[in-house]
């Protein structure tokens, strides 16, 4: 869950719930191995990002409204709908899809069991190399995640502290966060993260696989620490940065409501395996 977890805290950065009456768009700009650009647009509690990696074929785009995460794939013209229910589902089969493997392994280990030592050893090799850990993939337990606050310095026009984030002891993100008041449209930020945190919370409740352990975390619970609105955000993978997201600019104005549905003519795909596979 690695990668969703980067996108939940770039999401972060511009997730502002607006006034009525008005809406916020966050223009985000990046550098580095897998640089992107970011487009993010707030309001009435609905929250849209469009991220386009360079030489990619369009844009995917994030919505957030209504208690249910849309993904948006432009280049496929098709959409994932990501609710409680749709986890919920999704967990109790590939629950289903672990039992089953873990079964045919015990069965696998009877019958290894029956074979003399040379030709058991032989077997068990070809095993190693050709099938994955199943006890590593079901067994280990999520890492640890925690936040340790910084230094103050400057990003552009605006002053921030910094945080290190961290899954054990590695840095897996720096965010340089700047106070509330000084980043026009933020001022709702608090809010917005609490209905994130609790969307990403029900998600979490509502799955039981082994097999979605990376869901035992919740990255919003980290986002409470972090003081602030983030203006710059680091990502980290084994040590060496991979991108630096910067807040590049923000406009307040009324947004039409189409940009937060899914377009039309676009199908829908299942997150639910079909005929043993993912779509």
């Amino acid at each position: 869950m690695l990668h969703s977890t980067r996108l939940v805290f770039s999401l972060f950065a511009a997730a502002a719930a607006m006034p009525v009456l008005a809406g916020s768009v966050f223009e985000m700009t990046s550098s580095g191995s897998a640089a992107v650009a970011q487009t993010i647009f707030v309001q009435n509690g609905m929250l849209r990002v469009d991220a386009a990696a360079m030489g990619a074929d369009g844009p995917t785009t994030m919505i957030f409204r209504d208690g249910e995460m849309l993904i948006v794939d432009a280049s496929q013209r098709s959409f994932y709908r990501l609710t409680e229910a749709s986890m919920a589902e999704l967990g109790a089969q590939l629950g289903q899809v672990n039992e089953q493997m873990s079964a045919a392994m015990q069965q696998m280990q009877a019958q290894l069991a029956n074979l003399p030592p040379d030709q058991r050893a032989m077997m068990e090799r070809m095993m190693k190399d050709r099938m994955p850990n199943l006890a590593a993939m079901t067994q280990a337990a999520a890492p640890t995640m925690r936040v340790e606050q910084g230094g103050s310095r400057n990003v552009g026009n605006y002053a921030c502290t910094d945080y290190a984030l961290y899954a054990d002891d590695t840095k897996t993100q720096e965010i340089c966060a700047a106070d509330y008041d000084s980043v026009p449209g933020a001022q709702e930020v608090a809010g917005a993260l609490g209905e994130m945190q609790g969307f990403f919370q029900s998600l979490r409740d509502a799955v039981s696989s082994p097999l979605l352990s990376g869901m035992q975390n919740n990255p919003f619970d980290l986002m409470t620490q972090v003081q602030g609105f983030p203006v710059s955000s680091r990502v980290y993978l084994n040590g060496n940065l991979q991108q630096e997201l910067m807040l590049s600019g923000v406009e307040q104005r009324d947004i039409e409501a189409s940009l937060f549905e899914v377009p039309a003519g676009y199908t829908e795909r299942s997150m639910m395996p079909q005929n043993g596979r993912f779509q």
